[in-house]
């Protein structure tokens, strides 16, 4: 799937710094970079997805000014983080009560070689998969070149497509994902997946969970949704992000329609 949520681009430096990785401190006398000696004295940042850190760069010596470093800010993407009424907890809740037979594998026998399904023997004549598909990391049939992986459902994964879009919300860009693989999950950009490894489908790994709708085929979950409200500078307060997820930033749960 395709969407309008605009990436963000990271400021030059960030570049350099990435999100809570190593770098090389620019020196003394280039301009654009500030010092410091704790964080209070950085800049905040403008933008809601970035916060800043004071520290010294690799072999820096430790005797000079640190300096000011953006980095990712942490996002919790747990449900039960947050009270009853946000939306996230909502619709995490909803997809707990998703009508049975959505979040579920494909039939084998029937689906075969479908999107988002497992591939036909080898041989076939038929083909391993319908429409030019390829197989993608996951082991499934899906568009060539697609964005992000389609990754089959199963019932232990009903309510990771509400938190990865909570996340692709927050910080309005499609790569974001929930890593749930720790005891606190927080939002992340998403990583490769390996080859085969169904495991990682809602640990921070790109993918997009395809669900059954009414004629048995499968289809990317109808929760993922194109949010065009975000603005370049990202959302200026939680109460933003709250009033925002309860529109449209969350699409309906899956009811096999």
């Amino acid at each position: 799937m395709t969407s309008s949520i605009p990436t963000l681009a990271l400021p030059a430096f960030a570049l350099l710094v990435g999100a809570c990785s190593a770098f090389y401190p620019p020196k003394e006398e280039d301009d654009g970079v500030a010092r410091c000696d704790n964080v209070g004295d950085c800049d905040v940042p403008d933008n809601s997805r970035w916060d800043v850190e004071c520290v010294h760069g690799v072999d820096q010596d430790e005797a000079t000014d640190k300096v000011c470093a953006p980095v990712f800010r942490s996002v919790s993407c747990d449900p039960m983080k947050y009270g009853a009424e946000h939306p996230l907890r909502v619709k995490w809740e909803e997809a707990q009560n998703a009508p049975a037979g959505v979040y579920v594998s494909c039939d084998e026998m029937t689906q075969a070689g479908t999107l988002g399904c497992k591939p036909r023997p080898a041989g076939d004549p038929m083909g391993r998969c319908n429409d030019n598909m390829v197989i993608n990391v996951f082991g499934v049939c899906d568009v060539a070149d697609a964005e992000f992986p389609a990754a089959p459902a199963r019932p232990d994964l009903a309510g990771v497509d509400v938190l990865d879009q909570f996340c692709r919300s927050y910080f309005c860009d499609e790569a974001w994902v929930c890593d749930s693989s720790t005891s606190a999950p927080v939002c992340q950009p998403c990583k490769e997946p390996k080859e085969g490894a169904t495991d990682e489908i809602g640990q921070g790994y790109c993918a997009e969970l395809h669900t059954k709708v009414t004629d048995g085929s499968v289809k990317p979950s109808t929760v993922y949704v194109s949010d065009v409200s975000c603005g370049e500078n990202g959302l200026s307060s939680d109460a933003t992000t709250a009033a925002r997820l309860a529109g449209e930033a969350i699409g309906p749960i899956p009811d096999g329609t």
